[in-house]
């Protein structure tokens, strides 16, 4: 009996204390506060990627869409060589969009020199590209700019790139002396000039001593403010060329009539080439001449019906010689390559004239002879310089309509066409 009233009163006391102990928690959960959120956007131009801090807390990068709680946060956007962004915003229950523009701290830098072609050095890391170049973007304020170029003086300067602007520098390089009897220091402080140009028309000049205005710059640089007008030495050089054409006659036959040029019923285009050198003049940025030295082939084709024996006949003849054309050229672009056209003339020495004979009856014959002959003609022509590496290459089309007969005997002469590919050898 009274083993029974003792559990009695254990089991009691055990619910009794447990409804005490799990009373204040149950009180609890009841008074726990509910958190509001609400969805924030963020987006930036001019390019996405950038990180994003709510209240000093990385939370990603744009674009950034998430879930925040509801009210009053503090934004900050980060971004490698842009300015920080930062701003107070409300989160509603709505959605929050914001767009935020930022203010970029790197330039660009424009490097053209003269001669063109050189080496470029940005804080000491060698540029990919030879002048003429612009890098890619780099971070305002002072940039060390080394220039080499091989028998040149190396130009070594600091340019001050503005903020969100192409900066333009362009270096007139000049050439070592043979007998260098003074010091490297003198040289590069008396011969190298450097003029810079931001977009704002800003010239200045760069030398040993820092920055300093020049107020006669403006009148010797373009309105692009990139080059300075060059009063130097005429540029020349010398190519291998060679093409393949098309060559006929043109005129009146034995007859009187007048020759159809492309393929009438008697004379019919005949396949030519020339192989030779080029000598080129530069006068200034838009007026050379070219004068050429080849060995080249020309000829037409003639064939005709005998009515009375009935069979048909092919003469082919071929002129083999020396041909020195000369033409003045027009260039489209200052900086050397580009298109061009040329107009000029031609004096060419035919040495030997070949005759195939052949008749539709099999019966074929074959004369060579010395020819002898000097002609002279009109030249025209379209063509284009480009470099392919550090390689100068040409393309050209030309037409020489020749003023001086073929043969005596009938008033015809020759026209021919040729189209080329040259490669600067010095």
């Amino acid at each position: 009996m009274r083993l029974k009233f003792f559990l009695t009163k254990i089991v009691v006391f055990c619910f009794v204390f447990g409804t005490l102990a799990f009373e204040p928690n149950s009180l609890n959960a009841q008074n726990q506060e509910v958190v509001i959120v609400g969805e924030l956007g963020v987006f930036t131009a001019p390019d996405n990627d950038a990180e994003v801090f709510i209240d000093g807390i990385h939370v990603g990068h744009t674009p950034f869409l998430k879930k925040v709680e509801v009210g009053k946060h503090q934004l900050t956007v980060k971004k490698e060589m842009y300015y920080d962004y930062q701003e107070e915003i409300v989160v509603g229950d709505a959605r929050l969009d914001v767009k935020i523009k930022l203010e970029p701290k790197y330039g660009m830098l424009r490097i053209n020199t003269k001669p063109f072609g050189a080496m470029v050095y940005f804080n000491g890391i060698k540029y990919p590209t030879r002048t003429p170049c612009i890098s890619g973007k780099i971070m305002a304020g002072s940039v060390a700019v080394k220039i080499e170029l091989e028998d040149y003086h190396t130009v070594d300067t600091v340019v001050i790139v503005d903020e969100g602007k192409v900066t333009n520098l362009y270096v007139q390089l000049e050439k070592q002396p043979v007998f260098e009897s003074m010091a490297r220091e003198d040289y590069d402080y008396q011969l190298s000039r450097v003029y810079i140009t931001n977009d704002d028309n800003n010239f200045v000049e760069l030398d040993t001593t820092g920055f300093r205005k020049v107020s006669d710059v403006t009148s010797s640089i373009h309105h692009d403010g990139n080059t300075l007008k060059n009063k130097s030495k005429i540029k020349h050089g010398f190519w291998l060329k060679g093409g393949l054409g098309i060559s006929n006659v043109y005129g009146k036959d034995a007859y009187g009539e007048t020759i159809n040029w492309s393929t009438g019923d008697y004379y019919s285009v005949y396949p030519t080439f020339y192989i030779g050198g080029q000598y080129t003049l530069r006068f200034n940025r838009y007026v050379g001449l070219a004068v050429d030295l080849n060995y080249s082939r020309t000829g037409y084709q003639y064939s005709h019906n005998d009515e009375v024996l009935d069979y048909g006949v092919i003469n082919k003849f071929t002129f083999d010689g020396i041909e020195l054309p000369f033409a003045f050229r027009t260039y489209f672009l200052k900086n050397g390559y580009g298109p061009m056209i040329e107009l000029g003339g031609i004096l060419n020495y035919r040495k030997y004239c070949k005759v195939d004979y052949s008749v539709s009856t099999g019966e074929k014959d074959y004369l060579k002879e010395k020819y002898g002959s000097l002609n002279w003609g009109l030249v025209a022509g379209l063509g284009c310089d480009f470099k392919i590496v550090d390689v100068a290459c040409s393309i050209n089309a030309r037409v020489v309509l020749e003023m001086s007969k073929v043969f005596d005997d009938v008033d015809y002469k020759l026209i021919y066409f040729q189209f080329g590919i040259g490669v600067k050898i010095f």
